[in-house]
């Protein structure tokens, strides 16, 4: 049984995967609110979202191996974009930095290319 709970203190939650995350190179910053995914009662990824006043940020996208390539990351861009419009009224922008391969699932999924940066990040953003 697949569930989701929110929380702005991830290692609270899941601090293996956070762990993880990091040897894997993924950056924390403050003020994240973080969606953590269970399999029964076992984390097994999390994404997250900076919300300011009218716009947020996607970030923090992390699966575990053994449940990367089913297509979860079009899963949690969607629930994040759902969980904006129908919780945060006043967010009508939302951006994330994005690699190569995530860069085409934002696109997928009605987001526009704004800036590439020389480090191979994309900055793609939605309007919603």
């Amino acid at each position: 049984m697949i569930r989701i709970e929110t929380t702005y203190d991830i290692n609270s939650l899941c601090p293996e995967l956070v762990a993880l995350s990091k040897l894997e190179g993924v950056w924390f910053t403050r003020g994240i609110l973080f969606f953590v995914v269970f399999n029964v009662n076992t984390p097994i990824a999390f994404f997250g979202l900076k919300i300011g006043t009218s716009r947020a940020v996607i970030k923090c996208d992390y699966v575990s191996k053994e449940y990367r390539r089913q297509g979860l990351l079009k899963k949690f861009i969607v629930y994040r974009l759902k969980f904006l419009k129908n919780n945060m009224k006043d967010i009508k922008e939302v951006t994330a930095s994005t690699t190569k391969l995530a860069t085409n699932v934002h696109l997928r999924l009605g987001a526009r290319e704004i800036e590439k940066y020389k480090c191979g990040l994309t900055k793609v953003k939605y309007i919603i």
